[in-house]
């Protein structure tokens, strides 16, 4: 029976596998050469080192993506308090270059900050958020995704009817989707307030409630 030909990537493969056993089985051994070679040509064996590891990266762009995440973060959980004593001290020498980088990640991240600035005012005005993403979810679909008080804009922010600054929960029957123009006008008023503004159209969901 003839011998089935290989290609060369199930050749590659096959040979990695060889590899890789024997490397296991003779783990000790294959160290002591290393560290062996290592001293006796350190530089040497650097280079040879770094250019092998360049190929590998090459080859493997996202292999080692995620291995480099994964060991950073690995180490920044064990050394959580170092690291932050080092950010630390580097703001303080660099202030300039502290205020530049908190500005751009402000700019690339503005819905992030409104939401953290959202979910802060529930903590320290409703004493807790208890509304879940699927039933804002909900909630934007039934209104169609519209504005609940001018009914033609697009709905881009959650808005408490009765203001968390008036005594407002934040809870499911208490919100709903805005636009930013009408949650802008509305600010902290109740909704008989914003009744009084002119040129104000208003839902008679919003009404009944």
């Amino acid at each position: 029976m003839p011998r089935t030909r290989l290609t060369t990537e199930e050749r590659r493969a096959r040979h990695a596998a060889r590899a890789n056993a024997y490397y296991y089985a003779n783990r000790d051994r294959v160290l002591a050469l290393q560290a062996t070679k290592r001293a006796a040509d350190p530089e040497k064996y650097r280079k040879a080192s770094n250019e092998s590891g360049a190929r590998w990266r090459a080859k493997h762009p996202e292999r080692y993506r995620e291995s480099s995440r994964r060991i950073a973060r690995e180490y920044a959980a064990r050394h959580k308090e170092e690291r932050a004593g080092q950010r630390a001290a580097w703001a303080a020498k660099n202030p300039e270059w502290n205020r530049e980088r908190y500005r751009i990640w402000c700019s690339k991240n503005r819905e992030r900050i409104q939401q953290y600035g959202y979910r802060r005012r529930v903590l320290l005005l409703s004493g807790g958020c208890g509304v879940s993403r699927e039933e804002l979810g909900h909630l934007f679909d039934a209104c169609s995704g519209k504005c609940a008080y001018c009914l033609t804009a697009d709905a881009t922010d959650v808005d408490h009817v009765q203001p968390l600054a008036r005594g407002g929960r934040d809870e499911l029957d208490n919100l709903v989707p805005a636009c930013k123009s009408c949650n802008s006008s509305k600010k902290n008023s109740t909704l008989l307030e914003l009744l009084m503004l002119p040129r104000r159209k208003v839902t008679q969901r919003m009404l009944a409630r």
